[in-house]
């Protein structure tokens, strides 16, 4: 969906990116995002939600999959990284900190693809958020973890500036 104002074209989007990995493949020369990852051993992926209200107690909801730990796993500092679209803030979690409680978080396995992915589900617990351990009967308190994003949102009715 998007905010107003802006439109995505995600089907260009992945167009894009299989036509940027194909020539990386041709050419065999890592590109300049390579290098900046190899050198600050840093990584991160980001998923967003929109609140759910008909999900009452877990509004948000995310799947995390094992291509995604793995590709964070390959550097020093992995973040996942999830956005809720009704806040103006963010979760970021090291990869290691997430990966010692995938044990304590509910599965899916897709009956068309027989790919997993974990669930990830934070709740609000008196005004905090939380990520729910349901196999463990628990939750992590994500205070620590929050990003705030100060995010201006752009008058549609401005002209831009010649």
């Amino acid at each position: 969906m998007g905010r107003p104002g802006i439109r995505i074209n995600e089907n260009l989007d992945h167009q894009r990116h299989a036509e940027k990995r194909q020539r990386r493949k041709a050419t065999a020369e890592p590109d300049d995002e390579q290098h900046r990852e190899e050198a600050l051993g840093m990584r991160a992926t980001v998923t967003v939600s929109k609140r759910h209200e008909e999900r009452g107690a877990f509004p948000y909801w995310y799947a995390y999959h094992p291509e995604r730990d793995e590709y964070l796993g390959a550097t020093e500092h992995g973040f996942v990284v999830f956005g809720c679209m009704d806040k103006e803030l963010g979760i970021a979690i090291l990869r290691d900190i997430l990966r010692f409680q995938l044990p304590s978080l509910n599965t899916t396995v897709r009956r068309d693809s027989g790919k997993m992915h974990w669930h990830i589900h934070p709740v609000e617990r008196d005004g905090q958020l939380a990520l729910l351990l349901p196999k463990s009967e628990s939750i992590l308190d994500l205070t620590p973890y929050l990003l705030k994003m100060d995010i201006g949102v752009a008058e549609s009715s401005k002209e831009p500036a010649e």
